[in-house]
């Protein structure tokens, strides 16, 4: 939203920053010290949120006075205060998707990592109500339940350090809402007050800034960048009817080939959709919500998204819509190379072209021979990413690897790849003690969106990124933990880290790009694949020998 209106010569009315003393200080001349800026602005009245703000207001299209903590920034801190929370490993439970929302950035804005599920690694369960699967787990495991009361007081630098006292003890009834509106916000901190206090006055909006922005809006409407989907319902033919393909199928049967044709749809609204739909079975055509079942998905565009990955590790004709609307006014499905999928800026940012990438999940799959553990925490979902993993042919284990594992990965030249967060990290300590690299999911969703496995050092997870737990095993259960860790130093003694990185050998002998990023250097993506290089709709696909 700013950056679309970053040419616009408007003067600022809000502010977004994360922390009150991230506000860069003025500086002066002559030796005097520098200025803190923020009381100037506030006299001016400049509204100063977060972007936890901007998110819920443009989801609720209503520019709204702050109601949530989560929409003013952290007061000042003492440095003591600030430290003490960086590191740790927090779940919450009992809280709506929209108050989650908040909740996580709260987290993260303490410094701490927010864990979906409870584990013996989590330092603490921020609990709405005491009846949850995640509190019972949290009581039985001995990890510290508190209330929300304890994540207000520790955003506003407040916290006390006894954890048991009454104040963080969790009830049915909470001692304060997620959502507790702008007059409660200004009796929590002064400085929230003084935030609060520059939305008792209006912004001044004189004719020409109206203008301005009533033109700036229209021309985004039209922008199908923005939006693609008001520039295909404006250009499209009207769909057939029930009755309509009823009775053409009754005239004449459909052509083998067209009924070999099985379309799945990815970015439309239903009401497009069904459009799209109903034209693919005039020709003939069956439709599909299955990616793996298809032989053309039809895209809006070319953002990554889990059904387009999906596709592309498949081997699937990515087409655009106007592939439909062309065969549909031909009466005969037309021939994907000259619809085939293209967005320059997507395929720019990933470093990718959709084509090559195509060509080569047809070829092999780019997770063969690969094995992989991802751990529980991992985004979108570890189902989403071990789906994905094992449609390009590698194998997901359910357990991490032992360290004779590793060894006899590292001897076949076998790439064993760990895919977790920073909150699991302590699950594989064992394992990055050794020197064993670990990777984000990132490493997944670029090897599928350019079909090569590529290790860069961006891709690679910090293992000291969360502070360690407290040690909650029995005894006994503590004695069996620790002796993989200590198989694992001497086990791994003599191997280089980098052995334990993925080494996929480049497909189709390209030369990989420069290791800047998932994108080439020079932000160009590679060559688009000819015609005759390009497999025809009606080619099987054949895998090499």
């Amino acid at each position: 939203v700013i950056e679309q209106h970053r040419n616009q010569p408007q003067q600022i009315t809000h502010l977004i920053m994360s922390h009150f003393s991230a506000l860069p200080l003025i500086a002066r001349h002559n030796g005097h010290p520098p200025i803190d800026p923020l009381p100037q602005l506030m006299k001016e009245n400049k509204r100063v949120v977060t972007m936890q703000w901007l998110v819920d207001v443009v989801e609720k299209q209503s520019m709204e006075v702050p109601w949530r903590i989560a929409h003013l920034p952290i007061p000042h801190q003492a440095p003591e205060q600030a430290r003490l929370n960086i590191g740790r490993i927090i779940a919450v439970t009992g809280f709506t998707d929209s108050e989650r929302a908040a909740v996580k950035y709260m987290v993260e804005s303490i410094g701490a990592k927010l864990m979906p599920g409870v584990s013996l690694h989590t330092h603490l369960l921020v609990a709405k109500h005491p009846s949850s699967e995640k509190y019972e787990m949290a009581r039985e495991w001995g990890v510290p339940v508190v209330n929300i009361q304890w994540l207000v007081d520790a955003y506003l630098g407040q916290v006390r350090a006894d954890m048991d006292q009454p104040r963080y003890q969790v009830a049915p009834q909470n001692p304060i809402e997620i959502n507790c509106g702008p007059f409660t916000l200004e009796h929590f901190h002064d400085q929230f007050k003084s935030c609060l206090a520059a939305w008792r006055y209006p912004i001044p909006c004189h004719q020409p800034d109206w203008d301005r922005a009533v033109a700036c809006k229209h021309a985004l409407s039209q922008d199908e960048h923005v939006y693609p989907l008001k520039k295909l319902k404006l250009t499209s033919s009207p769909a057939p009817s029930e009755e309509e393909i009823a009775a053409a199928h009754a005239a004449s049967a459909p052509p083998h080939e067209a009924r070999q044709m099985i379309v799945a749809f990815e970015g439309f609204d239903d009401e497009f959709t069904d459009v799209l739909k109903r034209k693919v079975r005039m020709l003939g055509g069956r439709v599909t919500d299955e990616v793996e079942r298809c032989s053309h998905l039809v895209c809006i565009d070319g953002k990554r998204t889990v059904t387009l990955l999906k596709g592309i590790v498949l081997g699937k004709n990515l087409v655009s819509a106007s592939w439909v609307n062309a065969s549909y006014d031909e009466r005969s499905f037309a021939d994907t190379f000259d619809f085939f999928l293209r967005d320059d800026e997507s395929e720019r940012l990933h470093g990718c072209n959709f084509k090559l990438s195509v060509m080569r999940a047809r070829r092999a799959g780019v997770f063969e021979d690969c094995d992989f553990y991802i751990s529980p925490s991992v985004e979108p979902s570890v189902e989403i990413v071990a789906n994905i993993c094992e449609l390009g042919g590698g194998v997901v284990h359910e357990h991490p690897p032992s360290p004779a594992r590793l060894i006899e990965c590292l001897e076949t030249d076998k790439p064993y790849i760990l895919v977790a967060t920073e909150c699991d990290m302590p699950i594989l300590k064992y394992l990055t003690d050794a020197g064993v690299s670990v990777y984000n999911t990132e490493l997944v969703f670029s090897a599928a969106m350019r079909q090569e496995v590529d290790p860069l050092p961006v891709f690679t997870v910090n293992p000291n990124a969360c502070q360690p737990a407290p040690l909650r095993l029995p005894q006994c259960a503590a004695a069996a933990a620790a002796a993989p860790a200590a198989a694992a130093a001497p086990a791994a003694a003599g191997h280089s880290s980098a052995a334990s990185t993925p080494s996929r050998r480049t497909s189709l002998g390209q030369t990989p790009p420069p290791a800047a990023g998932p994108a080439a250097a020079a932000g160009q993506p590679p060559s688009t694949p000819t015609q005759q290089e390009f497999a025809s709709p009606q080619t099987p696909r054949v895998r090499p020998s």
